[in-house]
């Protein structure tokens, strides 16, 4: 990654760039690399923080870091002038509803330039797919069922809440989140007032 930054900076072209990327907690440590990276035209980063539970991300052996590291990161591009876009997931195998407010209360703790709130998907061939049919969860009946955004969209279940407890829960964050004062100003500060209008228009 350094490398690359490194010739696009050299040939003059991050000015010209508007660059995203997808990157991991524990790899956004080295803060000459965060500054390599804007200076090279990554403005966007995406960064997979499912859910402040480190024990709901320890079922499912997303727990390389603790949550005070991936507070760290986010600040760390912040303080880079990288924009953040955080991807949360609700209904993990051990997610209750408290846990998923703990994680819809992260998402405003953290304040990202943008927000991605996702159900749990057990997908085919995965290790939650495996322990889905282990459970007994019910599962979708055709590809489709799989896709976030079809009409027969079926989200995993979790050992306290129903697929419809956990997609219930998504549809009120996202509608929390992108509607709440603080997030709007957020936006309006960063991008100004026609980013602002699109984001309440959506």
């Amino acid at each position: 990654v350094m490398g690359i930054c490194e010739e696009i900076y050299q040939r003059h072209l991050g000015d010209h760039l508007n660059i995203w990327c997808y990157a991991r907690v524990d790899t956004l440590s080295n803060p000459g690399l965060l500054d390599m990276m804007r200076a090279a035209g990554i403005r966007w980063v995406g960064v997979g923080i499912e859910s402040m539970s480190e024990h709901v991300r320890d079922g499912v052996d997303k727990n390389d870091f603790t949550t005070e590291d991936i507070f760290r990161a986010c600040d760390r591009l912040k303080r880079s002038d990288i924009c953040l876009l955080a991807n949360f997931m609700f209904g993990l195998p051990d997610d209750d509803e408290q846990s998923m407010k703990q994680t819809l209360t992260m998402a405003f703790d953290i304040m990202p330039e943008w927000a991605n709130f996702y159900c749990t998907v057990a997908y085919p061939g995965t290790a939650l797919h495996k322990q889905a049919i282990a459970e007994g969860w019910e599962l979708p009946a055709s590809w489709s069922g799989y896709s976030h955004y079809a009409h027969d969209y079926l989200p995993l279940r979790t050992k306290h809440l129903t697929a419809i407890e956990v997609l219930k829960f998504r549809d009120d964050a996202f509608q929390k989140f992108f509607t709440s004062p603080a997030y709007q100003s957020h936006v309006l500060t960063k991008f100004g007032p026609k980013a602002a209008v699109e984001i309440a228009e959506m």
